[in-house]
């Protein structure tokens, strides 16, 4: 390092730092000590930011994602009428949008190290709800849990953790912040269709799993941090952070979704399978 300087910390991004040539001293030079006497060069001093300071994305997210054999009744309704059936697997957001995947590996240590004492947990999914928007319904599973907030709490944790040092993409979204309802999303209708498509969902989804709750639950044994490498591409998974457990739990996620590096994707993004 330079005479003066200081070596950036672990974790720290290197956003800009060069060497400016003059041939005369720029009209800021008063505000440099002795900048009267640039003349041939300036070294602008490195600019670093922090891991933890890394903008939120809607290219990657923290969530719970349900075991393969819960996929096929939520992907049957999904494949109908969930238009994002393509880009995300059946999953329950915990943070979302998230920090960028560079950040994955110092975040997915961190997240191991708070989860660990954590148990695994049952998720039951025995009703919809809905979202109300202008001229639609964004339908959803309701997520619930014995104890109760086990979700909730676990979202707590996690964005402790990881939010408050994070640069939101919109720093008036902090203050506009709706409280967080864990769910599963199923399907979009339009407004005047979405009441009567509800009441068809419940019919078929307790033909499936009957009507007596508990029915229908799947055991959340990880977090996963997932991401995309574009917009229009489809969500993997590149982390799975256990919960506690005496006994190692299998990743709760079909063979298509065993964790792959974005690098690798890029590499091999023809041989991916789809999501089932």
């Amino acid at each position: 390092p330079l005479p003066g300087s200081r070596v950036a910390p672990p974790g720290s991004v290197l956003l800009l730092s060069s060497i400016v040539h003059f041939s005369r001293p720029p009209p800021w030079s008063w505000l440099v000590p002795g900048g009267r006497n640039l003349r041939r060069r300036v070294i602008i001093p490195a600019v670093t930011m922090s891991s933890k300071q890394a903008p939120l994305q809607h290219t990657s997210a923290l969530c719970l994602i349900p075991n393969p054999e819960f996929w096929p009744p939520i992907q049957t309704i999904r494949s109908k009428h969930d238009r994002a059936y393509k880009r995300w697997m059946p999953h329950i957001n915990l943070i979302y949008p998230f920090c960028p995947y560079s950040e994955f590996e110092n975040v997915s240590k961190e997240l191991s190290k708070e989860l660990e004492n954590i148990p695994p947990f049952w998720v039951s999914v025995d009703d919809f709800g809905h979202f109300k928007q202008r001229k639609a319904w964004t339908v959803h599973l309701k997520p619930t849990t014995d104890p109760g907030l086990e979700i909730e709490r676990l979202q707590a944790i996690c964005e402790k953790l990881i939010l408050p040092e994070t640069k939101d993409l919109d720093s008036k979204k902090k203050n506009q912040k709706r409280p967080f309802r864990p769910h599963l999303t199923v399907a979009q209708f339009k407004k005047s269709e979405a009441p009567e498509e509800v009441k068809v969902l419940k019919s078929t989804w307790e033909k499936t799993f009957g009507s007596h709750s508990g029915a229908a639950k799947f055991l959340v044994s990880h977090v996963y941090l997932i991401s995309r490498i574009s917009q229009t591409d489809p969500f993997r998974v590149r982390y799975a952070i256990p919960l506690k457990s005496n006994n190692k739990v299998p990743l709760a996620v079909p063979e298509a979704l065993i964790p792959i590096s974005e690098e690798n994707e890029k590499r091999d993004s023809t041989n991916l399978p789809p999501y089932p």
